[in-house]
């Protein structure tokens, strides 16, 4: 009996030595480095400044700063080291989660097989004749000596004691249980709006309890960053578009071109039904942003303004001009700054041509009606007023055929096709419902027209650094007028040389980075090619780059216009500038998560969120895996994605394609659901259950 005792003794002796070492190799990585701060800031503040993927500018630039071959290959060889260095911390961070994962993941399944063993222990005491729930709250009571266990509130263990999660963990929580339920009871679900709503929740929470407390009160945590209700706001616009009749007709055509060619029509539907809701209900919710802003600037200019009362969209329009295109109007909006307004042509006769001003700012606010309007008064007095009248629908019988188009005859046909096709206009939506992006010869006839302005101005095309046109008191960019037609042809025509040159020279186009990416994700049409660029399969797994370039040559090969902008060159264009552009200098990470949803990137926003240093402490809720910062968002944005059917949307151009568990919602959820286990161990089920 003794020898029985002892050999227990000596095993369980030798699990908690093997347990003692694997929680000192989890904090010998957690552990922070003890190399000189000094040399720790200096490296940090080169990697920070040093572009990963240099470009022939970077190139250039080493070789302006050189003056010698030798000094040249020598910064070439410090710009590689650092790069090598870069890209080994990231190594080391991916290898350091891998472990922490799979270190948890043992941990977890020691304490599964303890509980089930706890509780088939009762389960056989109460077949023997015990009392069975006495049993069972016996066994699982805690000790009267016993202290409460970690995040329990203080005051005891009684029934009053709850654990302390934050408000957001709390109320995520609770919506993966709803969804549960509603998927044990085969009902629809809307986890998109509930997760929006419940990170609304609790940032009114947070305010709240900041706003009450007292001196000697803990200190509240401080409320979520802006970028996080941004982010669940643009996905709500993005889910709403998977009903709209465009997506529903490119996902059709998908099927129907993938049963053809022997693929699978389900997968192809579902994929091109996910890439132009993300790109269709991003444009609209920039759309929305857009709106938002004119008012607020008719509202703080009203003098200058002039609005009057009882509005229409076409006369918030012109206020907003009054404001914008005016001298001296756009300061403080008081009289004297009324007085010294621009003459507009809607104003008086022979005032400032603003035609292509309405027409661009029409576009960009979604108004369909004035953007028609606008392009009617552009185009030439026999120009087709509708795309059926130019005889360009799909299938489209007649006579004479389709109308020959050329210059800015194709403008009232090209505004109709692409309004339709962002769900703007639902009018003729009917009728464009085959075809919902602009149609080839109209957009052939923009792309030309398009052309022909900027070089008439002296604008290059195809260059790869500022042209001469944009420099100088004469440059032709400085007119407002001309900056919208150069906008609209290059956006209506989605010809790449084009856009590059806009957005190369014409930057006052686009003050904002809202501006900005509206106009790129307007560009990406929504037709065959889009289709075509979520369905290419990169060769090799992993190959991000090779990926993209498959899936933009997939898209060109689709398209029927030359150089058209596509969806992987949008995804290419955004992924190249990094996280820190985008987060206010990493004080709101979510901001970069809502630029790559509104560059139709799903996976690259999951993963950035689960992985990335710079969200980890991104909510200012502390360090902990329970606060989690960008991790607690992570896993439940994964699952809004995938309930709504979008996290497939971006193909194979999505920087996160390549991602793996790091941006796909089971593992993400199950890792989530165990870091939670010290506090609540019922929510390792409800986590672990859903996404099996």
């Amino acid at each position: 009996m003794s020898r029985e005792r002892e050999r227990r003794r000596g095993e369980r002796q030798k699990r908690e030595k093997a347990t003692e070492r694997e929680e000192s190799a989890k904090n010998s990585i957690l552990r922070p480095s003890t190399r000189p701060p000094k040399k720790t800031t200096r490296l940090t503040r080169a990697l920070q400044h040093f572009e990963l993927r240099p470009s022939h500018e970077d190139a250039a630039a080493l070789a302006s700063e050189a003056s010698t071959v030798e000094e040249f290959v020598s910064r070439a060889h410090e710009a590689a080291v650092v790069a090598a260095i870069a890209q080994a911390q990231q190594d080391a961070a991916a290898d350091a989660d891998a472990f922490l994962d799979a270190a948890e993941e043992r941990g977890w399944g020691a304490a599964k097989g303890a509980l089930f063993g706890l509780a088939a222990s009762v389960a056989a005491a109460g077949a023997a004749g015990a009392d069975g729930d006495g049993a069972v709250g016996a066994a699982l009571a805690l000790p009267a000596a016993s202290p409460p266990p970690p995040g329990l509130a203080p005051g005891g263990g009684g029934a009053g004691a709850q654990p302390l999660l934050p408000a957001r963990t709390r109320l995520y929580s609770r919506v993966v249980a709803e969804m549960n339920e509603a998927a044990a009871a085969g009902k629809g679900f809307d986890a998109v709006g509930s997760f929006g709503r419940a990170a609304a929740e609790a940032a009114a929470s947070s305010s709240a309890n900041g706003a009450v407390g007292g001196a000697a009160s803990p200190a509240p945590p401080p409320p979520p960053p802006p970028g996080l209700r941004m982010m669940w706001d643009i996905l709500s616009r993005q889910a709403s578009a998977l009903a709209s009749p465009a997506a529903r007709a490119l996902g059709e055509a998908a099927a129907r071109k993938a049963e053809g060619e022997g693929g699978a029509p389900a997968a192809a539907s579902a994929a091109a039904e996910a890439a132009a809701a993300l790109v269709l209900g991003g444009r609209r919710y920039l759309s929305e942003c857009f709106v938002s802003h004119v008012e607020a600037t008719v509202r703080r200019n009203r003098a200058a303004a002039a609005l009057g009362g009882s509005p229409s969209r076409e006369a918030l329009l012109r206020a907003y001009l009054r404001v914008k295109e005016g001298r001296g109007g756009g300061g403080g909006g008081n009289d004297a700054g009324a007085l010294q307004q621009l003459a507009l042509d809607f104003d008086s006769p022979g005032g400032a041509d603003t035609r292509w001003q309405r027409l661009y700012f029409s576009l960009r606010a979604g108004f369909a009606e004035e953007a028609r309007a606008a392009a009617v008064a552009l185009a030439g007095p026999d120009a087709p007023a509708s795309v059926a009248e130019a005889g360009l629908l799909e299938g489209a019988a007649g006579a004479g055929g389709a109308r020959p188009l050329s210059g800015l005859d194709a403008l009232p046909c090209a505004v109709e096709a692409w309004l339709c096709g962002g769900g703007e206009d639902s009018s003729t939506s009917s009728s464009l419902s085959s075809s919902p992006a602009v149609p080839a010869a109209a957009a052939s006839a923009l792309a030309a027209e398009s052309e022909r302005t900027l070089r008439a101005a002296g604008v290059g095309i195809g260059g790869g650094g500022v042209s001469a046109a944009a420099t100088g008191s004469s440059s032709p960019w400085l007119s407002p007028a001309f900056r919208a037609r150069a906008g609209v042809l290059a956006l209506l025509s989605s010809d790449a040389r084009c856009a590059a040159a806009v957005a190369r020279d014409g930057a006052a186009l686009f003050p904002t980075i809202e501006d900005f990416l509206w106009f790129h994700g307007g560009l990406v049409r929504v037709d065959a090619s889009l289709a075509a660029a979520v369905a290419a399969v990169p060769e090799k797994a992993g190959a991000t780059e090779g990926a993209a370039a498959a899936a933009a040559a997939a898209a060109a090969a689709e398209s029927s216009v030359a150089d058209a902008y596509s969806l992987p060159t949008l995804q290419s264009h955004i992924s190249r500038f990094g996280a820190a552009h985008f987060s206010a200098g990493g004080r709101d990470p979510f901001l970069y998560a809502a630029v790559l949803l509104l560059s139709a990137q799903p996976r690259a926003a999951v993963a950035f969120l689960a992985r990335d240093p710079l969200a980890r402490g991104g909510s200012g809720s502390g360090s902990s895996s329970a606060a989690g910062g960008g991790r607690c968002d992570a896993p439940h944005l994964a699952a809004a994605l995938a309930a709504s059917r979008l996290l497939e949307g971006g193909g194979p151009g999505d920087a996160g394609a390549s991602a793996g568990a790091a941006a796909s919602p089971a593992p993400l959820l199950r890792a989530w659901g165990r870091s939670l286990a010290s506090v609540r161990f019922f929510l390792v089920f409800s986590f672990s259950g859903f996404f099996l």
